[in-house]
This record gives structure tokens, sequence and C-alpha cells, in this order.
């Protein structure tokens, strides 16, 4: 059992974050996405967290960016119940909803950006025993066969709500393909290692949005 879930709590960036076999364990690298979100986001932005899992992203982002407004969405009432219980013991003022990716969003959701770390493992691949035997199947794998599913469904939710930005974070081997993705959709992107030089993040944003200039 990895430690995090026998202490039943993880740090990601300064938040003391719980969790349990219901919610991933937040990753270092991860922090990265709530960098670039909090320097990019444009004053008093609506946000999605889609996959919001524990909230760690979230509640990270509104720790830093107090002016935004941020709702996690996730498919799991187990994971959403844990990401409540960590908004209240930190403090932070946010707002969870249940929902499936796989359907269209509520008419009552507003968007000005969106960020995603969604299910984007396949079935057949491989996976330390520790991750496959105590962390939630549901956040880990995509459907077989089709790795960028979810992506598809995150920038299909950012269209029909007018995300200006999307923000993703990816399996190392995919970050080409999601770009393409998103600009096929209209958005420029940028590609962004992580701390360890590995391909890991997507940044999109429609042409002339407020957000820092993408490089070319």
């Amino acid at each position: 059992m990895p430690i995090q879930q026998i202490l039943g709590f993880e740090y990601f960036d300064d938040l003391k974050i719980h969790l349990n076999c219901h919610v991933l364990i937040p990753r270092p690298e991860t922090i990265e996405l709530v960098a670039l979100a909090a320097e990019r986001l444009p004053k008093a932005a609506r946000v999605l967290d889609l996959g919001t899992g524990s909230g760690c992203i979230a509640l990270a982002l509104k720790n830093r960016r107090p002016d935004l407004s941020i709702t996690g969405i996730d498919l799991s009432p187990l994971a959403l119940e844990v990401a409540v219980q960590n908004a209240v013991m930190l403090g932070l003022d946010l707002r969870f909803i249940e929902a499936d990716l796989r359907d269209d969003p509520s008419d009552s959701l507003q968007a000005d950006a969106i960020l995603c770390n969604p299910p984007y493992i396949s079935p057949e691949e491989y996976l330390e025993v520790e991750v496959v035997e105590f962390e939630p199947s549901l956040a880990l794998y995509a459907p077989s066969g089709d790795p960028l599913f979810y992506y598809r469904r995150a920038l299909a939710w950012a269209r029909v709500l007018g995300a200006n930005q999307v923000g993703f974070e990816c399996h190392r081997d995919r970050v080409g393909d999601v770009a393409q993705l998103a600009q096929s959709l209209g958005y420029q992107t940028q590609e962004i290692q992580d701390q360890f030089a590995s391909p890991r993040w997507v940044w999109a944003q429609n042409p002339g949005s407020q957000a820092l200039p993408l490089k070319a």
C-alpha cells in the first residue's frame, strides 16, 4: 500500500490533501499545471477542473488565486466526498458537482477556462503494482484502444462552454496528439515539459484571449 494511503494524506503545493482509495494520490509534477493556470488566467475567471478527484488542482489554484471562481467536476460521488472534505478542512470556497464527462455539460455551467488531468492510461499498459491495486481504475484508464477519449470530451466541453483556455496534463507519449486535437478546434497550443524534461502539458487558448503569449 502506498505510504500516502496509510497516512491518509499527501502534501500538494504546500496544502495537506486528505485522500483514500477513491482518489488518485496527487503527483508533484501536477503542481506545474496549477502554476501555469495561476500565471495565465485573467482576473475573476470561471474555471472548471474536470475529473477533480481529491480536488488537489482546484484547491491549490484557489489558494494561489482567490479571485478565481472554481468548480470541480467528477463522475464519482465518493471522490467528491473527499474533495468537499478537503475544501472544508482548508477553508477554501469552491463548488463541486457530480457530472459525467461523456455527457454534454449542464446548461448551468459556465467556464472561461478548463483544467483537466483525465484518465489516459491504456488498459494494456504496464503500471506499478501499488498503482493498479490501490488507486481507482476509474481515474486511471481511458477506453481500450482510445487513449485520447477524455481529451476529446474535455475539448468538446470547452467548445460548448466557450472556454478560451484549456490546460491538460498528458501521457508523455501523447502530448503532441493532444495538441493536434486542440489545434483542430481552432486553439493555439503550447507543449510544455515537466521538471524531469519529459513532455507533460498542453496549454491551449483561443487566439486573442487574455493570457501569456504562447511560444511559436
